[in-house]
Protein backbone atom coordinates (compact mmCIF):
# COMPACT_ATOMS: atom_id res chain seq x y z
CA UNK A 1 0.00 0.00 0.00
CA UNK A 2 1.08 3.61 -0.52
CA UNK A 3 3.89 4.92 1.61
CA UNK A 4 3.72 1.91 3.89
CA UNK A 5 0.89 3.40 5.97
CA UNK A 6 -1.02 0.12 5.89
CA UNK A 7 1.72 -2.18 4.73
CA UNK A 8 1.71 -5.69 6.19
CA UNK A 9 5.41 -6.47 6.09
CA UNK A 10 6.70 -9.92 6.96
CA UNK A 11 10.30 -9.08 6.22
CA UNK A 12 12.43 -9.98 9.23
CA UNK A 13 14.57 -6.96 8.44
CA UNK A 14 11.64 -4.71 9.39
CA UNK A 15 11.99 -5.35 13.08
CA UNK A 16 13.22 -2.24 14.79
CA UNK A 17 15.49 -2.16 17.83
CA UNK A 18 12.52 -1.80 20.18
CA UNK A 19 10.65 -4.83 18.83
CA UNK A 20 12.08 -8.14 20.02
CA UNK A 21 10.37 -11.51 20.34
CA UNK A 22 11.02 -13.52 23.48
CA UNK A 23 10.26 -17.20 24.03
CA UNK A 24 8.33 -17.74 27.26
CA UNK A 25 9.98 -20.35 29.47
CA UNK A 26 6.79 -22.26 30.31
CA UNK A 27 5.21 -22.39 26.85
CA UNK A 28 5.86 -22.41 23.14
CA UNK A 29 4.06 -19.10 22.89
CA UNK A 30 6.33 -16.37 21.55
CA UNK A 31 5.86 -13.01 23.22
CA UNK A 32 6.29 -9.72 21.38
CA UNK A 33 7.82 -7.68 24.20
CA UNK A 34 10.85 -8.08 26.44
CA UNK A 35 10.26 -9.02 30.09
CA UNK A 36 8.16 -6.49 32.02
CA UNK A 37 9.95 -3.69 33.86
CA UNK A 38 10.83 -4.31 37.52
CA UNK A 39 8.83 -1.19 38.45
CA UNK A 40 5.64 -3.23 38.10
CA UNK A 41 3.96 -0.51 36.02
CA UNK A 42 0.77 -1.31 34.21
CA UNK A 43 1.02 -1.63 30.42
CA UNK A 44 -0.81 0.93 28.27
CA UNK A 45 -1.14 0.00 24.60
CA UNK A 46 -1.89 2.85 22.18
CA UNK A 47 -3.13 2.72 18.61
CA UNK A 48 -1.67 5.30 16.21
CA UNK A 49 -3.80 6.36 13.22
CA UNK A 50 -7.20 7.89 14.09
CA UNK A 51 -6.35 7.48 17.78
CA UNK A 52 -3.30 9.73 18.16
CA UNK A 53 -2.92 11.25 14.69
CA UNK A 54 -4.57 11.76 11.31
CA UNK A 55 -2.66 11.12 8.09
CA UNK A 56 -2.94 12.17 4.46
CA UNK A 57 -0.50 11.50 1.65
CA UNK A 58 1.55 14.51 0.65
CA UNK A 59 -0.40 15.07 -2.59
CA UNK A 60 -3.74 15.28 -0.76
CA UNK A 61 -5.19 18.49 0.63
CA UNK A 62 -6.37 18.77 4.22
CA UNK A 63 -8.70 21.23 5.89
CA UNK A 64 -5.78 23.04 7.50
CA UNK A 65 -2.00 22.92 7.54
CA UNK A 66 -0.52 19.72 9.00
CA UNK A 67 1.53 19.70 12.17
CA UNK A 68 4.40 18.17 10.24
CA UNK A 69 5.28 16.34 7.04
CA UNK A 70 7.50 13.28 7.17
CA UNK A 71 9.58 11.46 4.63
CA UNK A 72 9.87 7.76 5.48
CA UNK A 73 12.76 5.40 4.83
CA UNK A 74 11.51 4.63 1.30
CA UNK A 75 11.15 8.31 0.37
CA UNK A 76 7.37 8.50 0.67
CA UNK A 77 5.96 11.68 2.19
CA UNK A 78 2.82 12.12 4.30
CA UNK A 79 1.08 14.93 6.16
CA UNK A 80 0.40 14.41 9.86
CA UNK A 81 -2.07 16.12 12.19
CA UNK A 82 -1.65 15.53 15.92
CA UNK A 83 -4.69 14.95 18.08
CA UNK A 84 -5.14 17.89 20.48
CA UNK A 85 -3.17 17.50 23.72
CA UNK A 86 -1.21 14.54 22.32
CA UNK A 87 2.20 15.46 23.73
CA UNK A 88 0.73 16.36 27.10
CA UNK A 89 -0.96 12.95 27.16
CA UNK A 90 2.17 11.03 26.16
CA UNK A 91 4.36 12.86 28.64
CA UNK A 92 1.96 12.03 31.46
CA UNK A 93 1.32 8.36 30.68
CA UNK A 94 5.00 7.62 30.01
CA UNK A 95 5.70 8.39 33.68
CA UNK A 96 3.01 6.09 35.08
CA UNK A 97 2.75 3.28 32.51
CA UNK A 98 4.82 1.06 30.31
CA UNK A 99 3.68 2.54 26.98
CA UNK A 100 3.44 0.36 23.88
CA UNK A 101 2.54 1.72 20.45
CA UNK A 102 0.64 -1.01 18.58
CA UNK A 103 -0.44 -0.01 15.09
CA UNK A 104 -1.92 -1.97 12.22
CA UNK A 105 0.14 0.23 9.91
CA UNK A 106 3.56 -0.57 8.55
CA UNK A 107 6.82 0.12 10.35
CA UNK A 108 8.05 2.79 7.90
CA UNK A 109 4.98 4.92 8.56
CA UNK A 110 4.96 4.44 12.35
CA UNK A 111 8.68 5.04 12.76
CA UNK A 112 8.54 8.18 10.62
CA UNK A 113 5.71 9.56 12.77
CA UNK A 114 7.48 8.72 16.02
CA UNK A 115 10.68 10.36 14.83
CA UNK A 116 8.71 13.61 15.18
CA UNK A 117 6.51 12.76 18.19
CA UNK A 118 9.16 11.01 20.26
CA UNK A 119 12.59 11.78 18.79
CA UNK A 120 14.44 10.75 21.96
CA UNK A 121 12.49 7.53 22.48
CA UNK A 122 11.42 8.47 26.00
CA UNK A 123 7.63 8.56 25.59
CA UNK A 124 6.97 5.28 23.75
CA UNK A 125 8.78 2.34 25.33
CA UNK A 126 7.98 -0.34 22.73
CA UNK A 127 6.68 -0.41 19.17
CA UNK A 128 4.58 -3.05 17.43
CA UNK A 129 3.44 -2.91 13.82
CA UNK A 130 1.02 -4.41 11.32
CA UNK A 131 2.98 -7.62 10.96
CA UNK A 132 2.50 -8.27 14.69
CA UNK A 133 -1.31 -8.32 14.38
CA UNK A 134 -3.36 -11.49 13.97
CA UNK A 135 -5.87 -12.08 11.15
CA UNK A 136 -9.25 -13.60 11.85
CA UNK A 137 -12.52 -13.90 9.87
CA UNK A 138 -13.99 -10.79 11.47
CA UNK A 139 -10.95 -8.53 11.08
CA UNK A 140 -7.58 -8.80 9.40
CA UNK A 141 -5.52 -6.86 11.97
CA UNK A 142 -6.48 -7.96 15.48
CA UNK A 143 -4.14 -6.82 18.27
CA UNK A 144 -3.87 -9.89 20.48
CA UNK A 145 -2.77 -8.61 23.88
CA UNK A 146 -2.06 -12.13 25.10
CA UNK A 147 1.02 -12.13 22.85
CA UNK A 148 2.63 -9.23 24.69
CA UNK A 149 3.88 -11.35 27.56
CA UNK A 150 2.06 -9.18 30.10
CA UNK A 151 -0.50 -9.90 32.79
CA UNK A 152 -3.82 -9.00 31.20
CA UNK A 153 -5.08 -7.76 34.54
CA UNK A 154 -2.42 -5.05 34.25
CA UNK A 155 -2.79 -4.29 30.54
CA UNK A 156 -5.21 -2.06 28.63
CA UNK A 157 -5.46 -0.68 25.11
CA UNK A 158 -6.77 2.63 23.77
CA UNK A 159 -8.03 2.23 20.20
CA UNK A 160 -10.67 3.81 17.99
CA UNK A 161 -11.37 0.51 16.22
CA UNK A 162 -13.56 -1.96 18.07
CA UNK A 163 -12.70 -4.89 15.81
CA UNK A 164 -8.97 -4.46 16.55
CA UNK A 165 -9.56 -5.61 20.14
CA UNK A 166 -11.71 -8.60 19.24
CA UNK A 167 -9.83 -11.00 21.53
CA UNK A 168 -9.65 -8.82 24.67
CA UNK A 169 -12.58 -6.40 24.65
CA UNK A 170 -12.54 -6.28 28.46
CA UNK A 171 -9.17 -4.51 28.23
CA UNK A 172 -10.32 -1.89 25.74
CA UNK A 173 -10.75 1.85 26.28
CA UNK A 174 -12.62 3.21 23.25
CA UNK A 175 -11.90 6.63 21.81
CA UNK A 176 -13.67 8.44 18.96
CA UNK A 177 -11.75 8.37 15.70
CA UNK A 178 -9.78 11.57 15.17
CA UNK A 179 -9.83 13.44 11.87
CA UNK A 180 -8.48 16.86 11.01
CA UNK A 181 -11.61 17.29 8.89
CA UNK A 182 -13.58 17.69 12.10
CA UNK A 183 -14.15 21.44 12.40
CA UNK A 184 -14.11 21.17 16.20
CA UNK A 185 -10.91 19.15 16.40
CA UNK A 186 -8.95 21.98 18.05
CA UNK A 187 -11.45 21.96 20.92
CA UNK A 188 -11.38 18.19 21.35
CA UNK A 189 -10.42 16.88 24.79
CA UNK A 190 -10.66 13.10 24.31
CA UNK A 191 -7.05 12.43 25.33
CA UNK A 192 -7.29 14.64 28.40
CA UNK A 193 -10.51 12.92 29.45
CA UNK A 194 -8.93 9.50 29.04
CA UNK A 195 -5.84 10.68 30.93
CA UNK A 196 -8.03 11.69 33.89
CA UNK A 197 -9.72 8.29 33.80
CA UNK A 198 -6.37 6.47 33.67
CA UNK A 199 -4.94 8.42 36.58
CA UNK A 200 -8.02 8.32 38.80
CA UNK A 201 -9.46 4.88 38.08
CA UNK A 202 -6.96 2.63 36.30
CA UNK A 203 -3.76 3.31 38.21
CA UNK A 204 -5.25 2.44 41.64
CA UNK A 205 -7.08 -0.65 40.34
CA UNK A 206 -5.86 -4.12 41.25
CA UNK A 207 -7.27 -5.34 37.92
CA UNK A 208 -7.66 -2.85 35.06
CA UNK A 209 -10.56 -4.89 33.68
CA UNK A 210 -12.55 -4.25 36.84
CA UNK A 211 -11.95 -0.51 36.50
CA UNK A 212 -13.04 -0.64 32.87
CA UNK A 213 -16.08 -2.78 33.69
CA UNK A 214 -17.24 -0.36 36.36
CA UNK A 215 -16.73 2.48 33.95
CA UNK A 216 -18.35 0.84 30.94
CA UNK A 217 -21.18 -1.24 32.36
CA UNK A 218 -24.76 -0.12 32.26
CA UNK A 219 -26.11 1.30 35.49
CA UNK A 220 -28.96 -0.59 37.22
CA UNK A 221 -31.60 1.69 35.66
CA UNK A 222 -30.32 1.11 32.12
CA UNK A 223 -29.73 -2.59 32.78
CA UNK A 224 -33.42 -3.04 33.53
CA UNK A 225 -34.52 -0.72 30.73
CA UNK A 226 -32.44 -1.87 27.77
CA UNK A 227 -33.52 -5.56 27.58
CA UNK A 228 -37.06 -4.50 26.69
CA UNK A 229 -35.64 -2.70 23.68
CA UNK A 230 -33.38 -5.57 22.68
CA UNK A 231 -36.18 -8.15 22.89
CA UNK A 232 -37.34 -6.89 19.50
CA UNK A 233 -35.02 -8.32 16.89
CA UNK A 234 -35.80 -5.74 14.23
CA UNK A 235 -35.19 -2.94 16.71
CA UNK A 236 -31.83 -4.41 17.73
CA UNK A 237 -30.75 -4.53 14.10
CA UNK A 238 -31.88 -0.94 13.67
CA UNK A 239 -29.96 0.09 16.76
CA UNK A 240 -26.81 -1.52 15.41
CA UNK A 241 -27.32 0.14 12.05
CA UNK A 242 -27.84 3.59 13.52
CA UNK A 243 -25.30 3.36 16.32
CA UNK A 244 -22.45 1.81 14.36
CA UNK A 245 -19.95 4.26 12.88
CA UNK A 246 -18.90 3.51 9.28
CA UNK A 247 -16.68 0.81 10.71
CA UNK A 248 -14.13 0.37 8.00
CA UNK A 249 -15.06 -3.12 6.83
CA UNK A 250 -18.23 -5.02 5.98
CA UNK A 251 -17.22 -7.64 8.58
CA UNK A 252 -17.97 -5.12 11.33
CA UNK A 253 -21.71 -5.88 11.21
CA UNK A 254 -21.13 -9.58 11.77
CA UNK A 255 -18.66 -8.73 14.53
CA UNK A 256 -21.17 -6.53 16.35
CA UNK A 257 -24.01 -9.02 16.03
CA UNK A 258 -21.78 -11.77 17.39
CA UNK A 259 -21.05 -9.72 20.51
CA UNK A 260 -23.16 -9.41 23.60
CA UNK A 261 -26.12 -7.20 22.60
CA UNK A 262 -25.93 -5.05 25.71
CA UNK A 263 -22.19 -4.64 25.48
CA UNK A 264 -22.29 -3.82 21.77
CA UNK A 265 -25.04 -1.25 22.15
CA UNK A 266 -23.28 0.29 25.11
CA UNK A 267 -20.07 0.53 23.13
CA UNK A 268 -21.85 2.37 20.33
CA UNK A 269 -23.59 4.67 22.78
CA UNK A 270 -20.20 5.34 24.31
CA UNK A 271 -18.83 6.32 20.93
CA UNK A 272 -21.65 8.76 20.33
CA UNK A 273 -21.43 10.13 23.86
CA UNK A 274 -17.67 9.92 24.02
CA UNK A 275 -17.22 12.79 26.43
CA UNK A 276 -20.03 11.54 28.66
CA UNK A 277 -17.99 8.41 29.34
CA UNK A 278 -15.40 10.45 31.13
CA UNK A 279 -17.66 13.16 32.50
CA UNK A 280 -18.35 13.94 36.12
CA UNK A 281 -22.11 13.44 35.79
CA UNK A 282 -23.54 11.45 38.67
CA UNK A 283 -25.30 8.15 38.05
CA UNK A 284 -28.84 9.50 37.82
CA UNK A 285 -27.84 12.31 35.46
CA UNK A 286 -25.96 9.86 33.26
CA UNK A 287 -28.98 7.53 33.24
CA UNK A 288 -31.23 10.38 32.17
CA UNK A 289 -28.94 11.47 29.34
CA UNK A 290 -28.45 7.94 28.01
CA UNK A 291 -32.12 6.96 28.27
CA UNK A 292 -33.01 10.09 26.30
CA UNK A 293 -30.40 9.15 23.72
CA UNK A 294 -31.72 5.58 23.41
CA UNK A 295 -35.30 6.81 23.03
CA UNK A 296 -34.20 9.28 20.37
CA UNK A 297 -32.47 6.51 18.42
CA UNK A 298 -35.50 4.24 18.81
CA UNK A 299 -37.78 6.88 17.38
CA UNK A 300 -35.42 7.31 14.45
CA UNK A 301 -35.50 3.55 13.87
CA UNK A 302 -39.27 3.29 13.75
Amino acid sequence: MECGILEQSTDAGCRGPQVVSFQAAHTNHTTLLPPPPPSGKKTLVLDLDATLIDTLHSNQEGRCDPDFIYTDSSGCRAKIWKRPHLLEFLQAVSKDFEVVLFTAAGQRHADAVLSHLDPNGTLIHHRLYGHHTVPCPQWSWVKDLSKLGRDLSQTLIVDDCEAAVLFQRDNWVSIPAFSQWNMDCKEERALLDILTFLQNKVLPAADVREALALHENLSPILSSFLPHLLDQGHLMCSLFRHLSPPLKRKESTRFLLAASPRAAVWRKLSTITSLLKYSTLNGKAMDYVLVCLILTVCRACQ
